[in-house]
Parts: C-alpha cells; sequence; structure tokens
C-alpha cells in the first residue's frame, strides 16, 4: 500500500501602511497633555488559496520603551473588522542594546549632523505583542482581514532634555501570521511559512521651539551654474545669427541702383505727360446729357 501525505495549502499575504506616513510632533511649552499625536498602522491579510484557512493568528509588535526605561508611545486602541478582541501580552527584550539605536548623517544642505532614533522591537528593550485571533479565513480579496493599531507618542519623552538633540525617529512596527489548523477534518495544514513577515514605518519629524531646526536653503553654485548656462545659451544664440550674417545688411550694388534711379524718373515722367481732365474732348453724347440735365432744372 502507498501512503501518500496531503497538505491544505495557501498563500497568504500581510500588506500595510502607516497613517500618515510622516508625522511631525511640534514642542509646545503650553501643551498640558503629555500625548503627543495620534498615529494608525494598518495591517491587512489576505487569503490567495487555494485551501480556505482554520484557527490563525495575527501577532503584532509594538515599540513602547526606551533602554532608559521611558514611554516612547502608548497604544490606544486595536479594532479588527471581524469584531473579535485582541489581546495585549508585554514582550520584555533582554538582548536589546543598553543605548538607544540612533544613527546619524550628514545633511548636504546645511552640512550639519542629523540624529535619527530607531524605534523597533528588536532594539528597544520593550514591546507590547498584541495578537488578534482567527477562527478560519477564506480565499479573495473580499475575505480579507483588516486591523487598525492606534497608538500617540509620548510627548515628555520626545522632548526630554536628554533627547533634545534628535531630528527624526523612526517607528518600525512589525506583523506576522501562524496557522493551526485547517477547516478540511483530517487533513493537516503544510508546515511550509505561509506569509512573509510584514514590517511598517512612519517617519516623525521633531520640532523644537527653540531648538536648531532644519532650514534646507537653495545653494549658491545651482545659482551659479544657472547664470553661467543662461549666458552659454545666449552666447551660442548670437554666434548663429553672426554665422547667417543676421547682423550685416545687404547692400546694394551702383548698377541696381542706378537702375531704381531711373525707374522713378520714369515714373515722374508718365504722369507729367498724362493729359488733364479739362483738356478731354467732349463727346455730342456727354453734351446732349449735359442740355437734357438743363431742360430738366
Amino acid at each position: 500500500m502507498v501512503s501518500i501525505p496531503v497538505y491544505a495549502t495557501s498563500s497568504l499575504v500581510l500588506s500595510g501602511n502607516s497613517i500618515p506616513d510622516t508625522l511631525v510632533i511640534t514642542e509646545d511649552s503650553n501643551a498640558t497633555d503629555e500625548k503627543g499625536p495620534l498615529m494608525t498602522h494598518v495591517i491587512r491579510l489576505q487569503n490567495n488559496g487555494p485551501s480556505f484557512i482554520g484557527p490563525s493568528s495575527i501577532e503584532i509588535l509594538w515599540p513602547i520603551r526606551l533602554q532608559d526605561g521611558k514611554t516612547l508611545m502608548n497604544v490606544t486602541g486595536v479594532t479588527m473588522d471581524t469584531g473579535m478582541p485582541c489581546t495585549f501580552t508585554p514582550r520584555i527584550n533582554r538582548d536589546s542594546s543598553k543605548q538607544n539605536n540612533v544613527t546619524t548623517f550628514i545633511d548636504d544642505v546645511s552640512n550639519s549632523t542629523i540624529y535619527t532614533l530607531w524605534a523597533d522591537c528588536a532594539s528597544l528593550p520593550e514591546c507590547v505583542a498584541i495578537r488578534c485571533p482567527l477562527a478560519s479565513l477564506a480565499t479573495g480579496a473580499d475575505s480579507a482581514i483588516l486591523i487598525s493599531v492606534q497608538s500617540r507618542l509620548w510627548h515628555d519623552t520626545v522632548f526630554a532634555e536628554d533627547a533634545s538633540f534628535l531630528h527624526f525617529i523612526e517607528i518600525l512596527s512589525s506583523a506576522s501570521v501562524t496557522v493551526n489548523g485547517t477547516v478540511y477534518p483530517g487533513i493537516p495544514y503544510s508546515p511550509h511559512p505561509t506569509a512573509t513577515p510584514l514590517e511598517i514605518q512612519t517617519e516623525v519629524r521633531v520640532q523644537y521651539e527653540k531648538q536648531r531646526t532644519i532650514i534646507k536653503t537653495t545653494p549658491i553654485w545651482i545659482y551659479i551654474v544657472s547664470s553661467l548656462g543662461g549666458l552659454l545659451i545666449l552666447i551660442i544664440f548670437i554666434a548663429i545669427l553672426y554665422k547667417v550674417k543676421f547682423f550685416q545688411r545687404k547692400q546694394i550694388s551702383q548698377e541696381q541702383r542706378e537702375l531704381l534711379t531711373e525707374r522713378r524718373k520714369s515714373v515722374r515722367r508718365s504722369k507729367a505727360e498724362a493729359p488733364s481732365p479739362d483738356d478731354m474732348e467732349v463727346s455730342p453724347l456727354q453734351r446732349d446729357g449735359s442740355v437734357a440735365g438743363l431742360i430738366q432744372e
């Protein structure tokens, strides 16, 4: 007897986006709320088949705390369009560095050092694991699952004195899916990976009231190159006009000048020799017409 293993398999696609893509947080000395602006990460799971999937779960990792113990973000809500509730579990990263993951680069315009804090669960010491269960998932776009995670930056942490050098904060969340079974009795699910983990990024621009900000001005070399380019085009245009003798007036030869003079004299003589109306002979018909006109009068 030949035994052939049978598995149910499907192609799962995780996608998502940040709302907004870029967030601006502004220092306000008059603000009383320690929480900053709202950001939302939307995760979408679609089953492209061929099989339906059974009990499954989507896990979302969300960064919440920095190396010094300060709260960076606060999750304010999670919603799933199936209506099923999601659970929250703290996730401690004992392998994280003792220093915040800050990178630098030199801005070409201002020639200053730009500091960026990377906030992700691979580098921060504490995250929250959000687990959203699924009973099953059919195939097709109409059956796709949407999960929205809302969170706010901790205003006091971003604008703390020891963080006043930051220009950008990159917030990264990640999502993965685990399939635990199928909807087909007695048929196991394929043990192979079903979906590539998803990572969603939000760029946060930090603006201070008194600290320096990046002012991007147009470099002087752009004006110099533009002026030289315009001058070069003008010189080429003038050279082309000179090449086609645009600036040279056409000279009339002596023979042509004498011919024009003779033609002018001929026209004057013709006008002088033409008879005047008083010298023209009046025909009998014209005379009769004149008499008839007098009789009518």
